[in-house]
Parts: structure tokens; sequence; C-alpha cells
């Protein structure tokens, strides 16, 4: 019995085998490698992996290296790096490539000596390790066919392939010179990795081969909270997670595919040749492309009216007419099956369009292209359709166009988003009327710019004779008259149910369940948040799609579909339900609604009809062009934007309470003057460098900044230092008083603003890098069981200044990796430089000669800076800073605090004349630096009065300043819950209740 019994382990850990220890998988690997490559391996998995089986002795001491009691220091750090180090592959780890292989020995001009161990040690396998990286650059030009191009590989940026006479020539590298130094390659030829081709021994060459070649590397950020850099490969951040595309052959997933809903956004109606507005699908004539009017005089923009269906004029040309309208309208409905550009299985051209898919609104030079194709046309000269969409199919499009004809949207826009304009009663003799009513509403619009607003008579102007006086407006926000949701939504609803056959759904049962679940998804589209969309996958769930006819092949009633049919049955009828969202239902609420966001309501949009909103926002623009801006000439103003590349910007009116916030759109993307097919950069994108420039000297000076703050965390850090710095004082009152500069943007002076930012630049010149940051979406951060969401990109500019280590390594170890946590940073490597006077001239044209354009005229800013420019903050800042240092030195003592968002100043002060001198300072005005305050907008927490007038009081321990309370006596921060709860969407007054169209 004795020798039955088993061995006792005195140690389980000494026994336990290194290559089973479990190493914590973070989120970096858990949630962002995992869904954008197929294999993800530890640098050590991988060896082991690659290693042939035979290298027995070679396989186990990589295995165990760093295990044992005896590891020398060195031995630590290679072990760590090993466990640390990821590889990753877009495609299976495959044997290794003679043919690469072959190469190598051809460019190091060795014999294969991948039969002996490297005899020279560490030194041997350096120079050895060099001789590879420099190969695999060179392999990499190799394989790029594409002319002046550079491979899109880590190993390879700031690399050039020498192409003429006068370009460097390559000292390393045949061929190839660097433009910029490349901190990958050389990081591959320094420790660890010498040591790791040390280690696998005969077959390292071959290993480190393919490791560089086909392999992407990623090693961890000595920074931070499991960051990571990755140091070759083709960069993560131009990588499409695997759910997404990994083959581009293979379409589009429907969950991929979201109706790009910001289209809705900012409409401008449709007027007749009167000036009238038109209801429905828009009839007017656009000049989007010259091409298309030149050939087409009678270019309409919507595809319906594009593609009408006429009944007047011959009957055989005008059949003829009808005919090709409805195949072109066939066109735009089921794109795929012509082979033309779609949303399924098409890319999308980034100098096209910002957007996620393209715009299908107009391709009429695409479809032209098509029919010039003799094997697209029939004899008769009308384009071949596909076998599926003749017959049923072909009759149903003839159908949507017959019920359009006949649709009468006015109509329907009044019986479902009713407006007591709609019954006003004009009297015959109403041309002095309309002008007394146009001076009433332009008064109305300076009231809405510059601050009250009383709408309570004046929109309906003098036609209001037949409304008893109970009938008057009442309301206290613009946004109270805006179109309720489920007003909009039953407007759209019994649109698609006039113009929509039902046939297109199916039959009988069938029928009313598709047609109901695709109305519900519509008004689900009318009910989403500002940011939010719905995918062509969320639209077609619960569909029945086995039980509609026109979707069936010809003689195939009463039979068992194939498993080909029914895909192809699937594919059709995606592409009508995209269809119907993308190119019916936004330009139906495009065309009728002008679609905003509100200043005071976040990410909650409204819907105003275009006859209300022109009454508010029309005479409104008209004063903010009178008083804000210059009318240019055309030809003064097209010779600026010949010049340069700022473009020019747009102004829309944001409802912000009972008045209107101008905005301009400078992030959107400029079309090229040369070809307005082509897009530019946008006006922010330009700015970018002196934005970048701007951010270094914010952290290099500081104290130029006075008491800015750049969030509302900064917050917290200004109160907790200020609490220590009154130490035993804090039991005594502290005072506190807020105010709010007018209309800050619009009021700073051009030349003196200017003058003051000449002085901020503290170098000759700003070398400008960037990199890339990715880490995992949002909902991958709630918890490992949670479904992995698309990763989030960011691309970052710094500036790099004179005396810093160019390493990317060492900066991330030395600020930009400190804060961070679960990032993959990825190295630009490229830099360009900009001499500050080059930054500056561009800074004077943006403020001065800001470019406005206003229908077909072009306005110039004289007054103010540019709201929406990415430099607006930073400019207003450096600009009371200054008004600060000059004007209110008295509250730079240890008593007193003073911070500043933007123009909304906060001082607290144990000194109660400290307080009302500040107070009295801003409230007497600053000309020279164009403040003016607010005076209903002023809070303070002690009694005072203004010329007799007394301020607005806080409430007792509760001080409000930009969307936080503070306590007044602790100095505790807590979130104003009074605004959150002031943004719900009040009833309008001037929309009746809806009435909801059954189905």
């Amino acid at each position: 019995m004795v020798g039955c019994l088993k061995r006792k382990r005195s140690d389980p850990e000494t026994y336990r085998r290194p290559g089973k220890t479990k190493v914590h998988e973070g989120a970096v690997k858990r949630h962002l490698l995992t869904q954008s490559y197929t294999s993800v391996l530890t640098l050590r998995e991988y060896a082991l992996l690659r290693l042939p089986r035979g290298s027995r002795l070679r396989r186990k001491k990589i295995k165990f290296l760093g295990h044992g009691d005896e590891t020398t220091d060195i031995e630590k750090r290679i072990s760590c790096f090993l466990d640390s180090t990821l590889i990753c592959s877009c495609n299976a780890i495959s044997q290794d490539d003679d043919a690469t292989f072959e190469q190598w020995l051809s460019f190091s001009q060795k014999g294969d000596d991948s039969h002996v161990t490297l005899s020279g040690g560490i030194p041997d396998a350096a120079n050895t390790q060099s001789e590879i990286v420099d190969f695999v650059v060179w392999l990499l030009f190799k394989r790029e066919k594409r002319p002046g191009s550079w491979p899109k590989h880590l190993l390879c940026d700031g690399f050039r392939r020498r192409a003429k006479e006068g370009d460097p020539s390559g000292i390393a590298i045949p061929g190839i010179y660097s433009l910029y130094p490349n901190h990958h390659a050389a990081s591959l030829k320094k420790e660890p990795w010498p040591h790791l081709l040390v280690l696998l021994g005969h077959s390292g060459q071959k290993i480190m081969l393919d490791l560089l070649t086909e392999q992407s590397v990623f090693v961890v950020v000595d920074a931070g909270l499991g960051n990571y850099y990755q140091l070759s490969g083709l960069p993560l951040s131009d990588l499409n997670t695997r759910s997404n595309s990994q083959i581009p052959c293979v379409p589009r997933g429907l969950a991929d595919i979201l109706l790009v809903r910001s289209r809705i956004f900012y409409g401008k109606p449709a007027l007749t040749a009167q000036g009238r507005l038109q209801h429905g699908y828009k009839h007017i004539r656009r000049p989007l492309f010259s091409t298309y009017l030149d050939a087409d005089p009678n270019f309409t923009t919507d595809v319906l009216n594009r593609c009408s269906w006429n009944t007047h004029g011959q009957e055989e040309s005008q059949t003829d007419r009808n005919s090709a309208n409805t195949a072109k309208l066939m066109m735009y409905m089921f794109p795929r099956q012509f082979g033309l550009h779609n949303v399924f299985t098409s890319d999308v051209n980034s100098l096209e369009t910002a957007q996620r898919f393209q715009d299908y609104t107009l391709r009429e030079e695409e479809v032209a292209r098509l029919l010039k194709i003799p094997s697209n046309v029939s004899a008769d000269g009308t384009p071949k359709l596909p076998k599926r969409l003749r017959g049923t199919a072909w009759a149903l499009v003839q159908k949507l166009q017959v019920l359009h004809s006949r649709c009468s949207y006015t109509e329907l826009l009044k019986h479902y988003c009713p407006s007591k304009l709609d019954y006003v009663h004009k009297p015959s003799n109403s041309k002095h009327r309309e002008f007394a009513s146009h001076n009433r509403v332009s008064q109305l619009a300076k009231g809405a710019v510059d601050g009250a607003i009383n709408l309570e008579s004046e929109m309906l102007d003098d036609n209001t004779e037949s409304l008893s006086q109970n009938e008057a407006f009442q309301f206290g926000s613009l946004v109270e008259l805006a179109t309720s949701r489920s007003q909009v939504s039953s407007f759209c609803q019994a649109v698609f149910s006039r113009i929509v056959p039902n046939d297109f759904w199916g039959e009988g049962q069938a029928m009313l369940h598709n047609k109901t679940a695709v109305l519900r998804q519509v008004d689900q589209f009318v009910r989403l948040r500002r940011f939010e969309s719905t995918s062509l996958h969320e639209i077609t769930q619960g569909l029945k799609i086995a039980d509609i006819p026109w979707l069936q092949p010809p003689g195939s009633q009463n039979q068992k579909a194939s498993q080909t049919d029914m895909k192809k049955r699937h594919e059709i009828f995606h592409e009508l339900l995209y269809f119907v969202f993308d190119s019916l239902l936004i330009p139906l609420i495009r065309s009728n609604f002008y679609v905003t966001e509100a200043n005071t309501h976040r990410n909650q949009i409204f819907y105003f009809r275009h006859d209300i909103w022109r009454r508010i926002a029309g005479p409104a623009l008209s004063i903010l062009k009178k008083d804000m801006f210059e009318e240019m000439k055309s030809a003064q103003a097209n010779t600026i934007l010949d010049n340069r590349r700022l473009g020019f910007s747009q102004v829309r009116l944001l409802p912000k309470g009972n008045k209107l916030r101008p905005i301009m759109n400078l992030r959107r993307r400029q079309v090229s003057r040369a070809n307005s097919r082509i897009l530019g950069p946008s006006i922010n994108s330009v700015l970018s460098p002196i934005h970048t420039a701007l951010k270094f000297e914010k952290e290099a000076s500081p104290h130029k900044l006075g008491s800015t703050l750049f969030s509302v965390n900064d917050m917290y850090l200004r109160l907790k230092a200020f609490k220590q710095a009154i130490g035993t004082n804090t039991m005594a009152k502290l005072y506190f008083a807020k105010v709010d500069v007018q209309s800050a943007f619009d009021t700073i002076p051009q030349e003196e603003l200017l003058q003051l930012i000449r002085s901020v630049p503290s170098q000759n010149k700003y070398t400008i890098i960037k990199h890339a940051e990715v880490q995992p979406g949002e909902h991958t951060m709630l918890g490992a069981r949670t479904t992995s969401s698309k990763a989030i990109r960011r691309w970052r500019a710094s500036v790099l200044a004179q005396d810093q280590d160019a390493a990317f390594t060492a900066r991330l170890q030395n600020g930009i990796a400190t804060k961070k946590r679960d990032i993959v940073f990825i190295d630009g490597v490229a830099q360009k430089s900009h001499d500050t006077s080059t930054l500056l001239h561009l800074m004077a044209d943006h403020i001065q000669r800001n470019l406005v354009k206003f229908g077909k005229k072009y306005y110039r800013q004289k007054r103010g800076i540019p709201q929406g420019s990415v430099l607006s903050s930073f400019l207003c800042n450096y600009f009371y800073a200054d008004l600060e240092m000059k004007h209110l030195q008295f509250v730079s003592g240890p008593d007193c605090l003073l911070m500043r968002l933007i123009d909304d100043f906060l001082l607290i002060t144990l000194d109660e004349e400290k307080a009302v001198k500040f107070v009295e300072t801003m409230h007497r005005g600053l000309p020279e630096y164009g403040v003016q305050v607010s005076p209903h907008k002023t809070v303070v927490n002690f009694p005072m009065s203004i010329h007799g007038e007394p301020l607005q009081m806080a409430a007792s321990g509760a001080f409000p300043y930009c969307g936080t309370c503070i306590n007044d006596a602790t100095l505790e921060i807590t979130k104003d819950t009074q605004i959150a709860q002031s943004t719900g969407m009040p009833r309008s007054p001037l929309c009746c209740p809806s009435r909801i169209m059954s189905n």
C-alpha cells in the first residue's frame, strides 16, 4: 500500500506550468483588437507557434524564459516583453514564405545560414536585425505598385521612393530615402528585438521577416493604464472592424447601413416664382451641378418630380416620356439591380461627401453613363430592365408616380400639422396691410436677435381680425412654435399611405402587417434625438418578405422558394426600403419643415413649418446682415475666395429661449471652386495649425489666460485650491457675484484682438506632429459581457518643442498617455513646420475677412469674431484675460477667486466691497473690449442694487454657475437640476391637437 501512495508536492507553485499562467486580458485586447483582427497572440505565443516542431530545446527555452528561480534582469525584461507585446493578423498565420526569404538573402548578400546559430551574440544579432528592418521597408515599397505613393505601413512612414534626379539617394535602403525620421523602424533595431532574434535561433530570420511584413505589433506603454502603441503593421486607425467589411466585395450588413439622418436638418423651402412656399417634394430648379442644368433646363431636385407622370400632351410621345421616367425612377429605387452605385456594395468616395453614405438625390450623370453602354439599352432605346423588375414591379412604380401626382401635400400638411396661420383670412385689398405687416415682423426679428421678443400679435400681422381675443398667441419660448413630433409623424405616415402603393408591402394580412411595421419605423425615425439614427436592420425587423408577390419570379407562384431566390427577394426589398426612407422620407421632412436643435434643450430637435420659421428667421437675418455684416461685391468676394483656402461660411439661427442665436458652420467641408463635385477641407481644418499652436501656448504660458476655465471640470480644482488657501477663514461669509457678457463673440473689436494675439506666440516656428488614438467603443467599457461596439478613433495634433525628444515613446511617457486608459496610440511620423508670421496672417484673414453667404450674395463680418470657429474660444479667453489684468487687478489677492468660462464671470471673495466693485465695474461696461453685461443675468448672494434696481439673488446655499450649483458656505459642487427640469418641451399653443390617421 505504501508503494501506491502518490508523492506529495511541497510547493504547488514550483510545479505550475509557466505556459499555462493566466494573463489578465485588458479592454484593448478583448474589445478592440479582437474586433479588428482574426488572430491576437502574445509575442511568446506567436514565437512558439512559428518555431518548427523539431526545435524542442528552443521552444522550451522560450516557453520557460523568466519563470525560473535564477533569472537575470535582462531575462525578466525580455520575459515581460514577450507576454505584454501583442501580435495581430487579419489572416490566418501561414507557414514560412520561401519567396520572401530568397529575396532577403539576395538583399543582404548572404548565404542561407539559417541552419546555424548567430555566433557573434547580441552585436551580430543587432546588425542582422537592422538589415531585416531595412529589407522589410524595401520589400513593402517594391510591393506598392501605385506610382507616386508609398505603402500604408508604419515602417514605411517617412520614407519615399527615389523617383527623379535631385531626390536624396538611399543610404541603407536602395532606391528609398528618409523624408522624416521613422521611430518605429529605429525602435525595432534596438533592445529587446536583437535578443529576440537570438532566442529564435535557426528560424529567427524567417520568423522576424514574417512578423514585420505580415503582422501588426502592439507594445505596452509605460504610462497611464492599459495603453498600447502600434509599432508595426497597417495602422489600426485605418482598419475597419471585421464586422463592417473584411473583404471589399462582401456586401455591407444591414446593421452597418445607417440612415444619414443629419440630412433632415436646416432645410430650405421650395419657393414658386412669386416667392410663395411649395409643400410636398421640391419642384424648384436648383443648380447643384451646372453640367446637368446645361443638358436639362427642366431639372428638379427630387426624383419623384424629376421622373414625374404626366397625362398632358400627345398620347404616343407622352407615353414614351412616361415610360422613360418610370425606367429612370426604377434606377433610383433599385440601383444595385442596374449595377449603379448603391449603399450595399459600393465604396463611399470621401472626396464627394463627408457623410457615411453618398447622397443619391441626383445621379443623372451616372445614369447617362450607364445608358451609353449598348448592352444596357434595348432596341427601342429604353433601358433594359432586370427580369425581376418587369411586369408587376414596373406597374407598381408607375402607380407610385400617378399617386404622387394626385397627392395634395398642402392639404395634408394643414390637416396633420395645423397652425392658426392656416385660418387667417386675408382681405382683398391687403397690399397696404402686407407692407405694414413686413415692418412689424422686422421689429419682431430685431427683438428676437437682440433680446426680448413679443410675438403675441405680431405673428399674425394685421390679418388677425377673424380671430377672437382668446386665440391670441401666448408663449415664452420660440420652441413652442414648433410642430409636435406626433403631428410630423402623422403627416409623413399619411403621405406614405397615399403615394406608396399597398401592393409594395404584399397582399391581405401580410400587406397590413408590413405596412404597419414600416409606418411604425417612420414614427420612430421622426421621434429620434439629434445624434440618433436607425439602421436598415431595425427597419426590416418583423417584415414578411416571403409573402410579397411582386418579388417572386414570373411563373413561380405556389412554389417553394430556393435559397438563392429568397436571397434575391431580400436584396430587392431592402433596396426599396432604403429608397423609401433615404429618398422619400428625408426629402419630405426637409422640404416641409425646418428641423433644428435648441440651445436650451439638449439633443432634442424641433420641427418648424417653413412658413412659421420664415416669419421668425427671415426678418431676423435681415437685421443681422445690417448690424453685423457688410455686403461685398461679387467680383471682390470671388477674387478673395480664389486666392485662399478658407472659403466662406453660412449662418443659421439657433433658438435660445425667446431669442435667436446666430451660428456659423465652419466645420462643413468646402466645395472645390475648380470642381463642384469635389469637397475640400473645412474652414476649421485649415485653421487647425493655429489651434494646435494656441494649445501649445496654453500649456507653456497658462498665466496669459488669467482666470480661464477650459471646461466645467476645471472648476473643482480651482475651488479646492481656494478653500485650502483661505484656511482658517472657511467659516467666514463668502460673497458670490456672477456676470454674463452680452453677445461676447459678436462684440469683440477685431483690431484690438489681433494686436493682442500677436504677443501670444513664443516660437518663431511651430513644428506640428500628429498621432491617432483608438479605443474600444463606449458600450464595451461597461463590462466583459457587454456587446462590443464600434471603436472610437481620434486624430490628435501637437507641437514639438525645440528642446523636446521627438521619439514617440518618449512623448507618450512624458505627457500624452499619462492620463489615458485603454487606448492604442499610432504615431503619424510626418512633421510640418509653420512660420509664426504665416499663422498670424492666416488668423488675421480669418477674423477680418470672414465671408458669409446669404442666398447668392456675399457679406463680410465687420464686427466680432466668427461663432463656430475652432479659434473663437481661445481668442475670447486671451482677450478677456487682458481685460482682467488691466481692469480687475483688485480681485487677484488670496481672498478672491475669479473664474471665467468663456464670457461667464464668477467672483468668490471674503471681501464684500470687492464683490460690489467687481459688479459695478462690469456693469459700467468696457467699450475698448466691447463688454456690456446683461443686468437680468447678473446673480449675487448678497443684497445689491444697480441704478436703483435690485439684482437677482441666488437661493440660499446653492449658487448657480455653468450648469452646476456651488454651496456658498462649503464650496461643494452639485449638478444644477433646475436646468435639466426646465428643458422639457412644452406643448405648443400654435399647433392644434394632432389628428392621427388610421393605417
